[in-house]
């Protein structure tokens, strides 16, 4: 990713999120997976609705192996120390 981001600098994630939620977090994440093309351009209403969700979805399996390592390595120094 480029020195570009669609999050302001010292923006922090710190709420899980669910389907109907409508928050400052969902427009963020939306404006994130639009960044990453995963979002329809130019849509981001702050509501987590089925487009956000499908969204999500599409980001997690693109990413997985990613993210399962990274769980994975944290699991693994954290059990094995």
């Amino acid at each position: 990713m480029d020195a570009y981001s669609p999050i302001p600098p010292g923006y922090k994630f710190e709420n899980n999120l669910d389907l109907n939620d409508r928050n400052e977090d969902v427009k963020y994440l939306q404006k994130f997976l639009e960044y990453q093309e995963f979002f329809p351009a130019d849509t981001n209403t702050g509501y987590f609705g089925n487009i956000t969700n499908k969204a999500v979805i599409k980001f997690q399996e693109e990413y997985s192996d990613e993210i399962f390592k990274t769980v994975g390595d944290i699991l693994w120094n954290r059990t094995c120390r």
